[in-house]
């Protein structure tokens, strides 16, 4: 008899929780979205800061904001830095003539 009665115990826990599940509120609220504390502001990045960042993870993978706002802030960098050298080549050239 006892055995009978922890089986039944076990299958109204489940229903329980199956119910809870499919009728509750569902998953809790994710936390604000904000940029990665780990990427600096007041600089372009260098490799060093690339290698230091970590993306929090959601439910499928990373967050989607984290990930968005590093690849600007290296698309950023690289373009300075690119714009830095075409005007370093052009100053040469213009120095060389």
């Amino acid at each position: 008899m006892f055995v009978v009665e922890v089986v039944l115990g076990v299958i109204v826990v489940l229903v329980v929780a199956v119910a809870l599940a499919a009728f509750g509120d569902g998953l809790p609220a994710a936390p604000p979205d904000t940029n990665d504390p780990l990427l600096p502001g007041d600089r372009l990045l260098t490799s060093t800061d690339l290698a230091s960042v970590r993306f929090r993870t959601a439910a499928y993978g990373y967050r989607m904001e984290d990930v968005d706002a590093t690849m600007a802030a290296v698309h950023a960098a690289l373009w300075a830095r690119e714009q830095h050298a075409v005007a370093s080549s052009a100053e040469t050239g213009e120095a060389a003539e």
